[in-house]
């Protein structure tokens, strides 16, 4: 026989029973905001998490917007014009490429715009240097060497080559091949060959880089060594009124230092954020404005273990000389099936254009980006 206290337990059993299915209905057909959010793909584009006091880092030291808009900042619809393009092999339209049992696959190591406009390509497989005019191959300079990793090439029109590792050398050509002088890189200021990190040639002479940081004159601009091999921090803008220094502050962030040559004791500090990781730091100068140009090759890998690196591209970000971003362009970076060694991938012209050597499974391809 059924009680009363059997009969109220029933009845608020099924009460109970009534108001959780009520409440799966609501949240089936009514779910809540932050539910939506929830589901909406998170921001895989950075391998780390951003951080506020990241954004407010840099914030503070320039101004920009922070790393979360910076990727649809990026300019991907910019005047773009195909130089030159190239195959493998050794005939006089190719250009060289080594593969090697032990070391990297190699191909042109570096390639420089002439205050001219014309373009020189090494390619130092084939022992010999590339002019590039008109979008045609319109001459070439036998070198003598394949161990040469950059070339500069000064206003008068000498040629600069630099063997960092087995010469431990710049040899200086003329126009036509004929060799001026060869300059040891190591001593004062380079105290190992490996450690040069850059080639530049200004009206003053010819400078090597070291470890990235303080520029060493070796000679004077006609080739003749400089025994005393005075240095400065920094890289100097192409109108000489400063000098720049980049370093890598954290996975997803870069440095710069600005110091005026006309007032020694005047600096500039800003802050650049990537929206990936990077890998490394690909080119810092300046065009005749001048404005400053800071490229970084940039890894997109997963937030989770086995952190997978889903793709790797170019970013080159552009300030005025006080260090305040103007614009930032995405270029393309090789394949996954390209390894190639490359020493300089990307330069920029005294105009501002932005130019890239561009490695594929078939060849090189050389293209020119033009900066509003």
């Amino acid at each position: 026989m059924t009680t009363g206290n059997q009969k109220n337990q029933g009845l608020k059993s099924l009460f109970i029973v009534s108001v959780l299915a009520l409440i799966a209905i609501i949240l089936i057909f009514f779910p809540r905001e932050s539910s939506r959010k929830d589901m909406q793909p998170t921001d895989r584009r950075s391998p780390i998490s951003t951080k506020a006091n990241q954004n407010k880092f840099r914030q503070k030291r320039t101004g920009n917007p922070p790393a979360s808009a910076l990727a649809k900042q990026s300019r991907k619809n910019t005047d773009k014009e195909v130089i030159f393009k190239a195959a493998w092999g050794s005939g006089p339209e190719d250009v060289g490429h080594k593969l090697p049992e032990n070391g990297a696959p190699e191909g042109p190591m570096s390639f420089f715009v002439a205050p001219d406009g014309g373009i020189f390509i090494l390619d130092q497989v084939n022992k010999r240097m590339i002019h590039v005019k008109d979008h045609k191959a319109d001459k070439t300079i036998s070198i003598g060497s394949d161990t040469f990793q950059d070339i500069a090439v000064t206003s008068s029109g000498d040629i600069a080559l630099l063997d960092r590792l087995a010469g431990k050398k710049v040899d200086v050509l003329e126009p036509d091949g004929n060799l001026v002088s060869s300059l040891p890189i190591e001593g004062k200021g380079v105290p190992e060959g490996g450690g040069v990190t850059g080639l530049f040639v200004k009206d003053n002479g010819i400078w090597v880089e070291d470890e990235h940081a303080r520029l060493v004159r070796i000679a004077d601009a006609h080739g003749v060594p400089d025994p005393n091999r005075p240095s400065i921090l920094g890289r100097p803008s192409l109108d000489g009124s400063m000098n720049i220094l980049a370093r890598i502050e954290h996975p997803r962030g870069v440095v710069l230092q600005i110091r005026s040559t006309d007032n020694p004791g005047e600096e500039s500090v800003a802050s650049v954020t990537f929206a990936s990781r990077i890998s490394f730091l690909v080119e810092l100068a300046t065009d005749r404005i001048p404005r400053i140009f800071l490229a970084a090759r940039l890894m997109d890998i997963d937030d989770a273990p086995p952190y997978r690196v889903r793709g790797v591209h170019n970013v080159v970000v552009v300030l005025d000389r006080t260090g305040k971003e103007i614009t930032r362009l995405s270029l393309p970076a090789p394949g996954r099936d390209v390894d190639e060694e490359q020493f300089k991938s990307i330069r920029i012209g005294p105009d501002g254009s932005i130019y890239q050597l561009l490695f594929s499974s078939n060849g090189i391809v050389l293209t020119r980006w033009e900066i509003p």
